[in-house]
């Protein structure tokens, strides 16, 4: 075996002949790591002395991603430290009108990270666009661990309806195939608007009748409502 099989424990390495007599050679990975990942390359020479025949095997090894961020970002800021980054079960207040762009970030994984966002029941994924890209461990050649990093970004600002109002914001990322548990982000948006009132357009009444006590309005505000004035004929 060469030398970088034989610096580990888990790598072991047979040969054996098939009925028609020919060669076989086997490679067995015991407590498969992520750094297992990558191309594990055969090479055979022979007493002649010609460039050696080499063949590669691509082997994935699936682990789910081991962190997960989410930021925002103001549709109507363009510098960069107007960045805002939130924690798992924050609660982010929004202004009325205001529109952002949400990025969710994953990394950790060993095979790239797949996104779902979504505000409760609506599924905001297909507003997202994912890239991923991955880096490589210091370790020895031969066995250095493929570490991914991926993030999903808004194409188009996230609009949250007042009717959404509390309603949980949340990013997942995972890896298509693999059993372990995803990252899991979430967030809670509390919007601060103008109240808005809501009456009847006309109340009709007999004349001389002693009471007018059906004249309701209802009022939604954030935050909660602290004055209210009734006026005549104004």
């Amino acid at each position: 075996p060469n030398e970088v099989f034989s610096s580990t424990n888990r790598y072991t390495m047979n040969h054996q002949n098939d009925a028609e007599g020919e060669d076989i050679f086997l490679l067995n990975i015991q407590n498969v790591q992520a750094e297992d990942s990558g191309e594990i390359g055969c090479s055979l020479r022979d007493e002649s002395g010609l460039e050696p025949n080499k063949q590669y095997t691509r082997i994935d090894v699936v682990t789910s991603p081991t962190s997960i961020r989410l930021f925002a970002l103001r549709s109507n800021e363009t510098d960069a430290e107007a960045i805002e980054e939130y924690t798992d079960g924050q609660q982010v207040s929004f202004n009325q009108g205001d529109e952002y762009f949400f990025r969710c970030a994953a990394g950790g994984s060993s095979y790239p990270p797949s996104f779902a966002i979504a505000l409760g029941d609506r599924d905001l994924t297909e507003q997202f666009t994912s890239q991923a890209e991955y880096e490589v461990s210091d370790g020895q050649p031969g066995l250095k661990k493929l570490i991914y990093s991926g993030e999903a970004t808004t194409h188009d600002p996230v609009v949250i309806s007042i009717e959404e109002n509390a309603v949980q914001f949340s990013c997942t990322a995972a890896v298509p195939g693999c059993e372990t548990t995803p990252q899991v982000i979430t967030i809670t948006p509390v919007w601060k608007f103008a109240p808005i009132v809501e009456c009847p357009k006309r109340v009709v009444k007999e004349l001389y009748e002693k009471y007018v006590d059906d004249i309701k309005c209802t009022i939604k505000a954030e935050p909660p409502l602290e004055e209210l004035y009734w006026t005549y004929d104004q």
